[in-house]
Formats: structure tokens, C-alpha cells, sequence
């Protein structure tokens, strides 16, 4: 895949969103009911098979996805504020009590109280991309080289002779 960028342009400044783990120290992630399905074997016996089980960064990831609408950053600076939300959520996690990390992205409260506890301050300007969509709407903003149907290799080496 490789985007469609049509020029720069030059930003004022990007926001950016921390926090101080601190202030969130000690607070509680509420576990989650875990649903589980019984299979029976083909030979007799059951197995207990655990359901939406995501692993640690998957569920860091759902968790920070679901914190960037909370923060005031506005469709513009979505990629900035989620990519500070990563950091957020992981800091935030080394200072709270919980079971199981993947509980925080079910857990509503805890993650508003992360929310309410995020400051925006001003970065650093910036020299951001224009891509074709942003442009002309209903344009694609990336491709691919799928279609590409030629050979892309050389078929015989030659070796550089030495003088």
C-alpha cells in the first residue's frame, strides 16, 4: 500500500494529549464476566473455551481507540491522538489495579475517569501531508501494487569488470 499525497502543508501547531499517572494511582479496572462456550468432544469429555479473549497489545489498542473520541482533538488530529492514546493507556495501566490488563476496554467508567484526567496542551508545528481524499472527496487515499503483472527481477547478473 502506498498513499496518495498530493502536496504539504504547513500546521500551525498538532495537539498533544498526557496525562500523570499518578492521578489515576491505585484505581481499579473492573473485571469483566468472562463468557465461555462447553464443546463436547467427539470421544466424550467437554473442554471450556473462553470467548473474545484479545491478547495484551490488541486490547491496548481497543482501549486507546475508544479514548481518542473523548479527547478534543477533532477529525483533523485523530493519528495524533491516538498515537498519544497508546501512551496513555499504557503508563495508566503500570499505576492501576486489575486482573487482567485486556479488562480495561470493557470497563466504561474507568476509562472515562482516564478521559477526564487527559490535558491537551500545544505541540511543536508541523509539516503535515494532503492526500488526494482530503482534497477531491470520494478520491482514494491509498493503492496498491496488486495489478502490478510484469517481472520486477533481472534475469541474468553481469558482473562489473575490473580494469
Amino acid at each position: 500500500m502506498f498513499p496518495h499525497v498530493v502536496g504539504y502543508t504547513h500546521s500551525h501547531t498538532r495537539p498533544r494529549w498526557l496525562i500523570d499517572p499518578q492521578t489515576i494511582c491505585g484505581s481499579e479496572v473492573q473485571s469483566r464476566h468472562l463468557l465461555t462456550s462447553t464443546v463436547e468432544g467427539p470421544l466424550g469429555g467437554s473442554i471450556q473455551i473462553p470467548g473474545d479473549s484479545d491478547d495484551h497489545q490488541t486490547a491496548i489498542w481497543k482501549a486507546a481507540a475508544q479514548l481518542v473520541p473523548k479527547l478534543d482533538g477533532g477529525v483533523d488530529h485523530r493519528r495524533g491522538a491516538f498515537a498519544d492514546s497508546l501512551g496513555i493507556i499504557s503508563s495508566c495501566l503500570k499505576h492501576m489495579n486489575y486482573r487482567d490488563p485486556t479488562d480495561l476496554q470493557f470497563d466504561r467508567e474507568t476509562l472515562e475517569l482516564i478521559a477526564s484526567n487527559v490535558r491537551r496542551i500545544d505541540g511543536k508545528p508541523f509539516v503535515g501531508a494532503v492526500f488526494e481524499d482530503q482534497r477531491e472527496s470520494g478520491r482514494p487515499r491509498s493503492s496498491d501494487t496488486s495489478n502490478v503483472c510484469f517481472r520486477t527481477t533481472l534475469r541474468f547478473w553481469h558482473e562489473a569488470k575490473n580494469s
